[in-house]
């Protein structure tokens, strides 16, 4: 047998520890053909360059190549067992060790495959961070859309269990609906959060409300109580409520 009969087939692996993941290149150095792939979930180097070698085979068995040399660089793999499995797939097979840096071009190969892959899965999670995003922000909205379904009273009612005592005295004197000017407290409002909130989700009465707010404080027109709270505000205020409401249930 000739030289010329043989097909030369060179594999590395390039390896990313900290990823898992490999590139894995087979060069065939008869016709210059290259294979390239990418493997996921793999533990070591060596098993990166065992695979590597394995391809190479299963690239001569596939083009039905008679007499084949499986040129690698890792001296250390223990090749017993592929050596008894292709004793009967080639007329003549052979694994010929050689140094690195006779094998630079399926390096290179197997650096390739093992970039663009970690570029792959960086878009991937980026796109999962994305739709983890999009799906937390369509369940906020959909809270806040149940939230706001309920009537004006049932609103301020599950508003007032985390209320403060002037709060809750204030509301309950709005929702009374008979007030007049003499009998609305007056108070040195520091903290609209609440009164925001309301404002906000209230699905009727909103400017009633503010009206009767702004005759107990004066200076909550003027403190940007129309600024429009962010929905995660109101995610937030919304929970703190339904957990009160919870827990005040269970006590009873």
């Amino acid at each position: 047998m000739s030289m010329n009969e043989n097909v030369f087939l060179q594999s590395d692996a390039s390896y990313d520890n900290k990823s898992r993941i490999a590139g894995i290149a087979v060069i065939n150095m008869n016709n210059g053909e290259k294979y390239a792939t990418t493997l996921t979930n793999i533990k070591s180097s060596m098993e990166a360059e065992f695979i590597a070698l394995v391809f190479s085979v299963k690239i001569a068995m596939k083009m039905g190549y008679k007499h084949a040399v499986f040129v690698y660089d890792c001296l250390s793999l223990d090749l017993t067992n592929l050596k008894y499995y292709i004793q009967d797939k080639f007329e003549t097979s052979q694994f010929l060790w050689l140094k690195r840096e006779y094998i630079n071009e399926a390096d290179a190969e197997a650096k390739n495959a093992l970039s663009i892959a970690k570029s792959l899965q960086k878009l991937n999670v980026s796109k999962k961070k994305l739709t983890e995003k999009k799906l937390k922000k369509l369940n906020r909205n959909k809270l806040i859309r149940e939230f706001s379904s309920y009537s004006y009273k049932q609103i301020i009612q599950a508003s007032m269990s985390i209320a403060s005592k002037d709060e809750k005295e204030l509301l309950s004197i709005f929702l009374k609906g008979n007030y007049d000017l003499c009998v609305i407290p007056k108070q040195e409002i520091r903290k609209v959060d609440l009164y925001k909130f309301i404002y906000q989700i209230l699905p009727e009465k909103k400017e009633a409300f503010l009206a009767f707010i702004s005759i107990s404080n004066q200076s909550v027109l003027t403190n940007k109580f129309k600024e429009r709270l962010p929905n995660t505000k109101l995610e937030e205020k919304i929970n703190k409520i339904m957990n009160k409401l919870k827990n005040q249930k269970k006590a009873s």
